[in-house]
């Protein structure tokens, strides 16, 4: 499974961690795109913004 680490250490992304630098070894689950200001109701943990 990919990591948080892993997809900041995609070169051509150029993504820089704002915040939840402890959790870099955590597994993403899911990838989301979203324009809904909170969209915190539909998440279940895991999921990339």
């Amino acid at each position: 499974m990919i990591t948080v680490q892993d997809i900041l250490e995609i070169p051509d992304l150029n993504l820089r961690l704002l915040a939840g630098g402890k959790s870099t070894s955590n597994p993403v689950r899911w990838v989301h795109i979203t324009e809904v200001p909170d969209p915190t109701r539909w998440l279940r943990g895991g999921e990339l913004l």
